[in-house]
């Protein structure tokens, strides 16, 4: 006889899923693979402490493997020339690296600003390794991009 687990399980999927879609940080994902599998073995088996077991085992393995994949594709070092930045995000913003914009809003090395590019504004910061703050007007070049920032210096 099927139990109403699945229900559950498939309910805690959906929201898994969802706070996933509105935090992109790939935690989520694991917990929402794993009530999806647990969700399955709850229509083989009514064994509650079984389900819970996979959903455990599914979340651990499925963790490890998208933070892998995560970090193969996503995820890279770059150094800045004063500092080498773990976390950027490899996305097709890349081709911004090595242009120059005009800053529309005052940045620092502390705080957020604007830089325009090709008619688009982006936001930015000072790489550490320069200046303390670059005032509105002034040209800077993208260094790279730390997630959806852009990291700017001087231009030389």
């Amino acid at each position: 006889m099927i139990g109403w687990y699945w229900i559950v399980w498939f309910a805690l999927a959906t929201v898994c899923f969802a706070v996933e879609i509105v935090s992109p940080t790939y935690f989520f994902l694991s917990f929402g693979t794993g009530a999806i599998i647990a969700g399955i073995f709850s229509l083989i088996t009514t064994s509650v402490p079984f389900q819970i077991i996979v959903f455990v085992i599914v979340v651990f393995l499925s963790y490890i493997w998208i933070r892998k994949i995560r970090h193969k594709f996503f995820i890279t070092a770059i150094d800045t020339g004063g500092a080498i930045i773990y976390g950027a995000r490899k996305y097709d913003g890349e081709k911004l690296i090595e242009r120059e914009g005009i800053v529309t809003k005052a940045i620092s090395t502390k705080s957020r600003g604007y830089v325009k590019i090709n008619n688009e504004e982006w936001p930015a910061i000072l790489r550490s390794s320069d200046v303390k703050t670059a005032e509105v007007g002034e040209r800077v070049k993208v260094v790279t991009i730390k997630e959806n920032r852009l990291i700017v210096g001087q231009v030389s």
